[in-house]
C-alpha cells in the first residue's frame, strides 16, 4: 500500500470517530453537527426550523437574508451570500466556495424579531481535503481507499501463502535429503559389516588350519620321535644279546626317571631278564 493510500484510510477511520463524537455532541447540547464537506468547495445545506406558535410543527415560510449569519472558524460572523430558498415544509441554502473556506462553518438560523416567528437553529460543517480544513486527508476516494485495502489484504494472504508453500516444500527437501543420507549411511555400515564377517572367517579359518597343521605337525614330530626311540632301543646290543623292551617297559623307564642310555646298560638288564630266551 502506497504511503497515500494508507494515510487516506487512516484519515477515513479518523473520520468516523470524529463524526461519532460530533453526534454524541449534538445530541447533548441541541445543536446540529452535519457530515464533514470538502473545503473550498460549494456546498448545500438542508434544513427546517420548528414554528415558534406551534413547535410540534415546522415553520413554512423561508427565512430572511437578515436571519442566516454564516461563522468561518468562529470568526466575526456574515450574512449568507445567498438567499434561503423554499423547497416545501424544508428550506435549502447554497453556501459558496469562499463561504466553506474553514475548517469548520457555522450557520447561525435566528429570528432577530421582537416576536420570533420560528425557532433558532445552529449548523456546525466540518471540511476535509486540506492542510488547513477540520480533517486533512481526502475523502472524495474511501470507496477506492477500502478496495486498495482489500487488495493489499489479498496480496498478504497470497504471500503467505507462497511463504507458507515453501516451507513445506523446503522441509521436505531436507526430509528427502535427510532421508537419502541414512539411506547412504546404513549402506556403508551394512557393507562395513560384511567386510568385518568376512575378515573373521578367514581369520576363523586360518586360525582353524594352523591348528589342524600344529597338530599335524605335532603328532608326526611326537610318531618319528617314538619310533626312532624304538629303533635305538631295539639296536642296543650287550655281548652278541639282542635286547627287546616292550612298550611297557619304555613307559616304566620314563615314569621312574630313567633313560635307554648305555649309561644305564645294567638297569636294562634287570628289566629285561624276563624276556631272554
Amino acid at each position: 500500500m502506497t504511503k497515500s493510500k494508507q494515510a487516506l484510510w487512516i484519515s477515513g477511520a479518523v473520520l468516523f470517530a470524529i463524526l461519532l463524537g460530533l453526534l454524541i455532541q449534538s445530541a447533548a447540547s441541541g445543536d446540529v453537527w452535519l457530515p464533514p464537506a470538502k473545503y473550498a468547495t460549494e456546498y448545500t445545506l438542508y434544513f427546517g426550523v420548528y414554528d415558534s406558535n406551534s413547535p410540534w410543527r415546522n415553520y413554512e415560510t423561508a427565512p430572511a437574508a437578515a436571519d442566516i449569519h454564516v461563522f468561518q472558524d468562529g470568526a466575526s460572523e456574515a450574512r449568507a451570500a445567498n438567499a434561503v430558498t423554499d423547497i416545501g415544509r424544508t428550506f435549502k441554502l447554497v453556501l459558496t466556495a469562499g463561504e466553506m473556506t474553514a475548517a469548520v462553518v457555522t450557520v447561525d438560523i435566528n429570528d432577530a424579531t421582537a416576536t420570533p416567528l420560528f425557532g433558532d437553529e445552529t449548523f456546525y460543517i466540518p471540511t476535509y481535503g486540506n492542510a488547513s480544513a477540520y480533517v486533512a486527508g481526502d475523502m472524495d476516494n474511501l470507496d477506492m481507499a477500502v478496495s486498495d485495502v482489500n487488495s493489499v489484504l489479498q496480496e498478504f494472504y497470497d504471500y503467505s501463502v507462497d511463504v507458507n508453500e515453501t516451507y513445506i516444500e523446503n522441509i521436505y527437501d531436507k526430509n528427502t535429503t535427510i532421508e537419502n543420507y541414512i539411506t547412504e549411511v546404513n549402506d556403508v555400515l551394512n557393507e562395513f559389516y560384511s567386510y568385518v564377517t568376512d575378515v573373521n572367517e578367514t581369520y576363523i579359518e586360518n586360525i582353524f588350519d594352523n591348528t589342524v597343521t600344529t597338530y599335524n605337525y605335532l603328532t608326526d614330530v611326537n610318531e618319528t620321535y617314538i619310533s626312532n626311540t624304538y629303533n635305538d632301543i631295539n639296536d642296543i646290543v650287550l655281548g652278541n644279546l639282542e635286547l627287546v623292551i616292550d612298550a611297557n617297559d619304555l613307559l616304566d623307564a620314563v615314569i621312574t626317571g630313567h633313560t635307554a642310555t648305555p649309561q644305564t646298560v645294567g638297569w636294562l638288564l634287570w628289566q629285561t631278564k624276563a624276556n631272554l630266551p
